[in-house]
């Protein structure tokens, strides 16, 4: 590596046997362990380990050039720069699952650098789909540790919601005031899909991701439901972003856009899966329990569930075993209501209950995956009506009520 000085530490993420040690030893790097699996779990154990001024990260099958170091390290010198990422170049473009990849722009954004702040035109759609780069090339100030909680442990690869990591990092720490770089100077390599089904297995899993992200957006970050709701439906128009990067104007699709759409089903009930894990819903929403209560009690009463659960075992969350026994007697007595759920949404916008309605269909990833044609899917009623709970709290932010 052309730099004079760094250090290589390996954080192997639930390993279940020694050979990664192997290798660290052999190389002479640093080694650690995360035993809780989730790729943000180890970047975040990885930065509290460091005692280095930046963090630089790549993913397990990266390869770096000798420059990339010196290139990433200069952007720092501003000191509202807390983030930089680089180049992704692919290792190889000899398929046709590679070429056509390729023709729509791989991982690598081009040749100009660019610096996103909030004074940034699209910077909510920049930072947060793909216009800064991707985890498999950054590198953060070690201080971005001590003004922003680290990446979200739950989310990426490792949980529910796999992706999105390094986007939501971008996101959170443009939000809060500094600024994020991409630099082409700084290049990895990283290989792209080798054969048309690896190809088509991979675009249809990132509309997944990119749904139950956006649907994290959504209950996380209400603010930004009108800048959702735009990127949304310039998507849906195939309207063509600048800020993409390298491909023609029009790619090649892999994949008919039906299939697209319906791949994005499952997306949100993962990404609730991901909220409502441990102390998420009161931790994600940010109220306090008495509201929340207040808010589940009537929603039950509301589906004339709350003679058949007792409801103070299922707010107090007592465990997670108990937890899921809770879940699993609730989707059993939900399973046949799935219209009473939906004639409730449309009464009852409040962004709380919403998330307590998804959460409910919990039950249907399987029949989505196996069952995609079925205009009766439940799935398709929730991605509908989550459609249309996000457009309602759209008009309702712009009308003030």
């Amino acid at each position: 590596m052309d730099y004079p000085r760094f250090d290589v530490l390996v954080v192997d993420n639930a390993p279940q046997d020694g050979r990664t040690r192997e290798v660290a030893a052999r190389w002479g790097s640093r080694y650690i362990v995360e035993p809780v699996p989730g790729v943000n779990r180890a970047r975040n154990r990885g930065a509290r380990t460091c005692d280095t001024d930046i963090v630089a990260y790549l993913d397990d099958d990266s390869i770096c050039e000798p420059t990339w170091l010196s290139g990433l390290v200069p952007e720092f010198r501003d000191p509202q720069v807390m983030a930089i990422t680089g180049r992704i170049l692919p290792l190889k473009v000899t398929t046709e699952a590679e070429r056509l990849f390729a023709s729509r722009g791989g991982f690598d954004l081009g040749q100009e650098q660019r610096s996103v702040d909030r004074h940034t035109l699209h910077w909510f759609e920049m930072a947060n789909f793909g216009g800064l780069g991707s985890e498999a090339n950054m590198a953060f100030r070690h201080s971005a540790f001590e003004v922003w909680p680290g990446f979200n442990d739950r989310i990426g690869y490792g949980t529910p919601l796999p992706g999105c990591s390094g986007p939501y990092a971008f996101f959170l720490l443009i939000e809060r005031g500094y600024r994020v770089v991409y630099t082409p100077r700084a290049v990895v390599y990283h290989p792209y899909p080798q054969t048309l089904e690896d190809l088509h297995a991979r675009h249809l899993k990132s509309f997944a991701a990119i749904a139950g992200y956006m649907t994290l957006l959504f209950f996380e970050h209400p603010r930004y439901c009108g800048d959702l709701m735009k990127y949304l439906a310039g998507w849906f128009r195939g309207y063509p972003r600048s800020w993409r990067g390298q491909g023609v104007a029009f790619p090649p699709r892999i994949v008919p856009k039906w299939r697209e759409l319906l791949a994005c089903l499952p997306g949100p009930i993962t990404s609730i899966t991901s909220i409502t894990s441990s102390d998420g819903i009161l931790k994600t929403l940010d109220i306090s329990q008495r509201k929340f209560q207040n808010e589940t009690q009537q929603f039950f009463w509301k589906m004339q569930l709350i003679d058949q659960i007792d409801l103070a075992e299922f707010i107090d969350f007592p465990n997670m075993e108990q937890r899921n026994l809770m879940w699993d007697r609730i989707i059993q007595i939900t399973q046949s209501r799935t219209l009473g759920a939906f004639r409730m949404l449309k009464s009852q916008f409040d962004r709380y209950s919403i998330l307590l309605v998804l959460a409910f269909f919990a039950i249907v990833p399987e029949c989505a995956a196996e069952n995609q044609h079925t205009p009766e899917n439940p799935s398709m009623i929730l991605f509908l009506a989550g459609s249309a709970a996000m457009g309602y709290q759209y008009l309702k932010a712009r009308l003030g009520r």
